[in-house]
């Protein structure tokens, strides 16, 4: 199915729609975000992402209701894709990610991509990680390294010190928001539309000194 690359205000205004039938049909989330390109804020959009905080009383059935959600509003499950050895490799619909495509308007179809917070994940590692760019986010995360710290299953956790005892595990840090994932990567809150290596005062601040 071929995508349609959309203008910015035009997928915001779909993301936004979307977002809502989310977060009011469903039952599931404390909130609803959107990530991605469109906040980024790139001219052309070629996917919808939204990052959604599944609220713990209501996790029980979250995912059926969620997709109930998607499907009235017309969005459909991803068609699979073929690998090159003729494997055919379905498109993520579970609890953490669903994949799919959606046609907002006659002649129109975006790929909707909706991410799942879900414990023991942390809101400031996924939502950071799915706003990009995918360079971006690599590189952030590369960085942790330096402080002892590993992003893993969507949470942040100390390298540098063993869960009880336990070896091979490693105790959490919270991350509740971005700006705590900055400041633990010992950096100053870049605003998405920088969230790029390509762009010279974001590189020079990635590769950066330790301290700030």
């Amino acid at each position: 199915m071929a995508k349609s690359p959309l203008p910015l205000h035009v997928a915001e205004a779909h993301a936004r729609r979307l977002a809502m039938a989310l977060y009011d049909g469903a039952d599931a989330f404390r909130r609803v975000e959107i990530a991605g390109s469109i906040r980024r804020l790139k001219p052309t959009v070629g996917d919808i992402e939204l990052v959604g905080e599944i609220d713990p009383d209501r996790e029980f059935g979250a995912s059926a209701r969620i997709a109930r959600v998607l499907h009235d509003a017309g969005v459909r499950r991803a068609a699979p894709t073929v690998r090159a050895d003729g494997t055919e490799v379905h498109a993520p619909w579970g609890d953490r990610y669903m994949k799919g495509d959606w046609e907002p308007e006659a002649g129109q179809t975006v790929q909707v991509d909706l991410f799942m917070v879900r414990s023991p994940a942390d809101w400031g590692v996924v939502f950071l990680i799915r706003t990009g760019s995918a360079d971006f986010s690599q590189a952030i995360v590369t960085r942790l390294h330096r402080f002892g710290l590993r992003s893993e299953d969507g949470r942040i956790v100390d390298t540098t010190k063993s869960a009880g005892g336990r070896r091979g595990e490693h105790p959490a840090v919270p991350c509740p928001d971005e700006e705590t994932f900055f400041r633990l990567a010992r950096l100053p809150w870049i605003p998405p539309e920088r969230r790029d290596p390509a762009d010279e005062a974001t590189s020079r601040l990635l590769s950066g000194p330790v301290e700030l």
